[in-house]
């Protein structure tokens, strides 16, 4: 997601168009097996069921933090502060379908005035952006946190210790998990889906992954994966987010380490650290 989110009756045209190369495409469905994955939605209403703007993946950490991307928190915030665009911010955990409001949970409060961004006192920002992220110049630290209104039983995922990918073997598999479309279909048949990738290596910030495996379903990364998950495979632990859409399918892309200093030290206030 980048230049804010999409309202749902104009976004399904604009995933038609692009179907292609969005999301987790024709991977796997995830149902139940990763479940901290959620997907972020706006609305014009306090309902969460009106004017419904779709947005980008996030990972449940804490039972009321998630993080996701940085990136896609300005956006979200971008459109909060828009007169007339989206007036809150939610989460689902639902698998199957994200846009069913009765699952939704919020981020934050528009406070009294149920307004964002007008000085209530009562306002709690939804989605807070790592101040130290700035994409111009390289774009580390690309993680931002939101606090849900009010705790969930969806278990946690487990956030790494400092420095972890330096204790793992190179040919360490991941699993990465997000909300994605089936190709040639439109941002109806959005569900949670996974699909495996190996590791290509790391830089002091980044994680790269190939989706490039033998026999692997076709998978692809695209326009609403930032702030998906790469767990080592067969654990609950989130080693890094989805951050590069670029990769297209059966492609490279990269991923916010979670395990570094820029991000851990933004974090430490919202969430116990192992």
């Amino acid at each position: 997601m980048r230049g804010r989110p999409s309202f749902l009756a104009a976004a399904t045209a604009l995933l038609l168009a692009t179907a292609p190369s969005l999301a987790v495409n024709d991977g796997l469905f995830d149902g139940a097996l990763h479940p901290a994955v959620g997907f972020l939605v706006g609305s014009q209403d306090a309902s969460g069921c009106s004017g419904q703007a779709i947005g980008c993946s996030a990972v449940l950490v804490a039972p009321d933090v998630l993080i996701t991307s940085a990136e896609c928190a300005i956006d979200f915030n971008e459109a909060l502060a828009t007169s007339g665009f989206i007036k809150h911010v939610w989460v689902t955990f639902e698998p199957d379908d994200p846009f069913d409001c009765s699952q939704f949970i919020e981020i934050g409060s528009p406070g009294d005035d149920g307004l964002p961004f007008t000085g209530d006192p009562n306002e709690e920002i939804p989605l807070i952006a790592n101040p130290a992220f700035d994409p111009a110049h390289g774009g580390s630290g690309n993680v931002a946190v939101g606090r849900l209104s009010a705790p969930t039983t969806v278990v946690p995922a487990e956030l790494p210790p400092a420095a972890d990918l330096f204790t793992l073997s190179r040919l360490q598999p991941y699993t990465v998990v997000a909300y994605g479309i089936d190709t040639d279909e439109n941002v109806f048949s959005l569900k949670r889906r996974f699909a495996a990738a190996r590791s290509l290596g790391f830089t002091s910030e980044l994680l790269a992954l190939t989706f490039k495996l033998s026999g692997q379903i076709r998978a692809c990364i695209g326009a609403l994966n930032p702030g998906g998950a790469a767990f080592l495979e067969s654990t609950n632990r989130v080693e890094a987010l989805v951050t590069d859409t670029k990769g297209g399918c059966n492609a490279n892309s990269t991923y916010q380490r979670l395990d570094v200093d820029s991000v851990r030290e933004f974090l430490a206030p919202y969430v116990t650290l192992p």
